[in-house]
């Protein structure tokens, strides 16, 4: 003979109470999804330590595509009877579409030393197809990185170049300094210490921006319901909610100070 089995029946509250644990525990684990999904980065930072060497042409590849987009150099030349000695820090575009920020007078470019913080994109000037002195000294100083022998440190040479075809807008950060030494040599000195391009077409970048959001989305463990407030239903799960929220981080751009 079977045994009988004592059975019951839920209340009305206890059957919305699990109706809203069930509901919460569903949009809980939704919630605790979406803040640990990591957002696209749209930006590409390169730290560097390059020198340039003394005569020797450099070639930088800002995005890594095994194509030359940019060529610097720092030249220096002992005078002779027919021409004084000289000095200078140069920088060009080298792939079709490469241009630097910056403006020509007569007949060479003289890239612009940008601050921090400039926008660079398609209101800037660019100069393109001819020699672009950062820095230089022969009879006198000239270009914007010269600053009467004294040289500039952690400034920006804006940057256009192509990506299949479609324009893209990057910086190179450089410090840079021609002078003439203690013993009346002159000194061609130039050190690339980053650089980074933005990966949507024709979208301006920050001289100095690396990300576009923070390296890491979530830098907290957020905070797991408790049976407790998931019981008590949805003012519980929203009072969680906030707390949660509260963790997660902000997207507003992220611009780095220079080295």
């Amino acid at each position: 003979m079977k045994s009988a089995r004592a059975t019951g029946t839920l209340t009305d509250s206890a059957h919305h109470n699990l109706r809203m644990y069930t509901l919460a525990a569903g949009a809980a684990g939704v919630s605790v999804l979406a803040l640990t999904q990591p957002s696209a980065a749209k930006i590409v930072y390169t730290s560097a330590h390059k020198r340039l060497q003394i005569n020797q042409l450099f070639f930088l590849d800002l995005n890594h595509d095994g194509v030359k987009d940019f060529v610097f150099d720092a030249i220096v030349s002992n005078g002779n009877s027919r021409q004084p000695s000289f000095a200078a820090v140069n920088a060009e575009g080298w792939e079709t579409g490469a241009e630097v920020v910056g403006n020509v007078f007569t007949f060479r470019a003289f890239p612009y030393a940008l601050r921090a913080g400039s926008s660079i994109g398609p209101k800037r000037p660019f100069v393109s197809d001819r020699p672009g002195s950062m820095a230089g000294v022969e009879y006198a100083y000239y270009g914007f990185w010269a600053n009467k022998g004294k040289g500039l440190r952690n400034r920006y040479l804006g940057l256009k170049f192509l990506i299949s075809g479609k324009v893209h807008y990057g910086w190179a950060r450089w410090n840079v300094r021609v002078y003439h030494n203690n013993n009346g040599n002159l000194i061609a000195d130039a050190l690339l210490t980053g650089y980074a391009y933005e990966t949507v077409p024709n979208k301006p970048i920050i001289a100095g921006q690396t990300q576009e959001s923070p390296l890491s989305p979530v830098k907290a463990t957020p905070i797991p319901p408790t049976l407790g407030l998931l019981a008590k239903g949805w003012p519980a799960l929203s009072l969680w909610r906030r707390k949660a929220d509260a963790l997660a981080p902000s997207t507003s751009p992220l611009i780095t100070s220079p080295e």
